[in-house]
């Protein structure tokens, strides 16, 4: 069974708005992450210290579905306000994952398209089609209604109790509304283009060099195969047949 972490923003809707989870709640409840972490903006910080509906949602949801997740970690930044602005979002967001997937290398990384802001969303979008490693999804959850979820609910009133037993999503007959979002990586076919010309013009050092950065997209023993036409070009017959062994 492959394990997955889970990176994602915290929007309006989560943990449950409408009779069903909000997004970071229903990936949870689809992939069942062993390790969570989740981004608060300061809206979101302040509603999370009323109550700490994030963590405990996800503690119910432990329970509800007899899992264990190992680590709920929450990225918290109090001073964040402009939420609408991608700048704001990209290069924090960049610097946490590539942590993440430092700590957890050979776990699947789920991001949230669903949860916060367009800039978030844009944000995370762009990061999943240039990352440097395959082990990267990309999930949205469409609303139950496939339309916009309505805003009539009072987020200062809310109670999780009771929010959690009315939520459908709980039932025994409950569907994923998860959908994984598949596209060519552009980074690693940008930079295979680039290793086919160095190949060509016979620069085996500069081939091996990009990619080692995309390593994770490239065919079984390519970096092998490299390294071997590199230590030729070097005379360095030992590092050609250890390149070469096998």
């Amino acid at each position: 069974m492959e394990d997955y972490v889970l990176f994602s923003s915290i929007g309006g809707h989560d943990p449950i708005a409408n009779y069903h989870d909000g997004a970071m709640l229903h990936i949870c409840r689809t992939y069942k992450p062993k390790k969570i972490y989740l981004y608060l903006t300061k809206e979101m910080l302040e509603r999370s210290s009323k109550d700490n509906r994030y963590c405990e949602s996800l503690k119910k949801l432990q329970r509800h579905l007899n899992y264990t997740i190992e680590e709920i970690q929450t990225i918290e930044r109090p001073n964040l306000t402009e939420v609408h602005i991608f700048d704001t979002f990209f290069n924090d967001f960049e610097s946490i994952i590539n942590e993440i997937h430092e700590k957890n290398p050979n776990e699947t990384i789920l991001l949230n398209l669903s949860s916060g802001t367009p800039a978030m969303k844009s944000a995370l979008n762009i990061i999943a089609t240039m990352a440097r490693y395959k082990k990267m999804v990309a999930v949205q959850v469409p609303t139950p209604t496939g339309k916009e979820n309505a805003k009539d609910e009072d987020h200062d009133k809310f109670d999780l109790d009771v929010y959690w037993e009315l939520d459908e999503d709980n039932r025994p007959d409950w569907k994923s509304r998860c959908k994984e979002i598949v596209s060519i990586n552009l980074m690693a076919k940008i930079n295979k283009e680039i290793i086919i010309r160095f190949i060509k013009a016979y620069d085996y050092s500069a081939a091996l060099s990009v990619s080692k950065d995309i390593a994770d997209f490239l065919p079984e023993n390519s970096l092998n195969f490299l390294t071997a036409a590199y230590c030729r070009l070097q005379l360095d017959q030992s590092g050609y047949d250890k390149a070469l062994n096998g």
